[in-house]
C-alpha cells in the first residue's frame, strides 16, 4: 500500500493539522476541557484507523 493512501485513510486530518498548529504556535489559547474532550471523542477513532493501517502494511 502506498503512504498516499495511507494519509487519505486518515479522517479529520485537516483537523489534527490545525490542532497541532495550535498547540504549537498559539498555547496560550488553548483550554484544558477542549483538550480533554477532543481526546475522548477524537482519539478512539484515530487509534483505530491507525490500527487498521499498521495491520495493513
Amino acid at each position: 500500500m502506498q503512504v498516499k493512501s495511507l494519509y487519505f485513510s486518515i479522517s479529520d486530518k485537516k483537523k489534527i493539522i490545525g490542532l497541532r498548529h495550535i498547540l504549537v504556535h498559539d498555547y496560550d489559547l488553548i483550554d484544558d476541557s477542549t483538550i480533554w474532550l477532543i481526546v475522548q471523542r477524537n482519539l478512539p477513532v484515530l487509534k483505530s484507523e491507525l490500527i487498521q493501517i499498521m495491520d495493513s502494511i
